[in-house]
């Protein structure tokens, strides 16, 4: 956080690190006033929304300019603080490595922007504003499959939803609302 903050990329800017009484660390930062990205969006007209796209792509070019990752971009870490834009929930930026790791972090962003109705010509705006190249749509089909497979390995696996089930020589799961003779 620290040497993003120096780098000049868009970050709350810290203040404070120690470990609590817990075990449990904590990073104290600014208090950034203002609101999720993913909120503002839908509070603005078309125009503001163009503006958006274009804060967002330097604040995320700033990002990667620097030589980072975000490691969990998604439009719940992006912020809006007057009128600019910052990036939060920076525990799992690491440095890049290659141009790939950069590519998985706007394929992350992307899927949070269809998820959150942003139009195809805002995305592509965006795409385009951070200069994605031809490598991009191969890298969010991959995303988007190991995504999916992960999602579906966390329903069908042993925990509250879900328990083992025997039915003579069977063997498998079954939802726990329902009883084993069922």
């Amino acid at each position: 956080l620290e040497s993003l903050h120096v780098a000049g990329v868009a970050v709350p800017r810290p203040r404070g690190w120690g470990h609590l009484r817990s075990g449990d660390e904590i990073v104290v930062t600014d208090f950034l006033d203002g609101q999720p990205l993913r909120d503002h969006f839908h509070q603005v007209s078309a125009d503001s929304r163009q503006e958006l796209v274009k804060a967002m792509a330097q604040t995320i070019g700033q990002l990667h300019a620097s030589g980072h990752r975000h490691g969990d971009l998604h439009l719940g870490n992006i912020w809006i603080a007057g009128e600019r834009i910052f990036l939060l929930d920076l525990e799992r930026s690491r440095p890049l490595r290659n141009t790939r790791e950069r590519l998985f972090d706007l394929a992350r962003l992307e899927f949070s922007l269809a998820k959150a109705g942003w139009n195809s010509d805002l995305r592509h705006q965006l795409r385009a504003a951070l200069d994605v190249d031809e490598h991009f749509d191969f890298v969010l089909q991959r995303f988007l499959r190991d995504h999916l497979r992960g999602r579906a390995r966390r329903v069908l696996r042993i925990g509250r939803n879900w328990s083992h089930a025997r039915l003579g020589q069977n063997e498998g799961l079954r939802e726990t609302s329902l009883d084993e003779q069922t």
